[in-house]
């Protein structure tokens, strides 16, 4: 990976920093984002050099020839975003875990029988798409709608799933 390392501001973008780093498959380890400059702290800097990550002062990345990026608008991952391998019309949301730029199919997820495990912390399976694109944004009352819908769709499937055994 190349030297890159982004230069922390304040408590709330070293979260966003330290979030942005896992969401590329980066272990951060015991860091947290609570060197910034507001405080005149010397560590300002997180990110990669010579294939470590750690908070970096500005000599470290300077000697290092490190790019200093700017942390973007960029969503991290996991998030819900529609996927599909053949025509977008048949693609489904699903839990995009990540994205790895140099694989075949580099959009890793849920499958979708096993969100409900995924989102409740249990073991679920995982498979791999070409495609992904974000999904439209959504008002916090359709929002709530739809989580409900959710619920009323788990619920009918348990009652299936119920009844099937009877």
């Amino acid at each position: 990976m190349k030297n890159q390392v982004i230069k922390n501001l304040n408590p709330e973008m070293g979260e966003k920093i330290i979030e942005y780093w896992k969401s590329k498959g980066i272990n951060t380890g015991k860091f947290d984002g609570s060197c910034y400059a507001e405080e005149d702290y010397t560590y300002i800097y997180y990110g990669i050099i010579n294939d470590k990550f750690d908070n970096y002062c500005i000599d470290q990345v300077n000697e290092a020839n490190a790019e200093i990026i700017e942390l973007s608008n960029e969503k991290s991952f996991p998030r819900k975003m529609l996927t599909w391998n053949g025509a977008e019309k048949f693609g489904k949301i699903r839990w995009v875990l990540f994205y790895t730029e140099k694989a075949t199919r580099p959009y890793v997820c849920v499958t979708t029988c096993d969100t409900i495990n995924y989102e409740l912390g249990n073991e679920f399976q995982t498979e791999l798409f070409f495609y992904a694109k974000e999904l439209p944004e959504v008002s916090e009352e359709k929002e709530e709608l739809l989580k409900k819908a959710d619920e009323l769709i788990q619920k009918a499937n348990e009652l299936k799933q119920a009844a099937q055994k009877l």
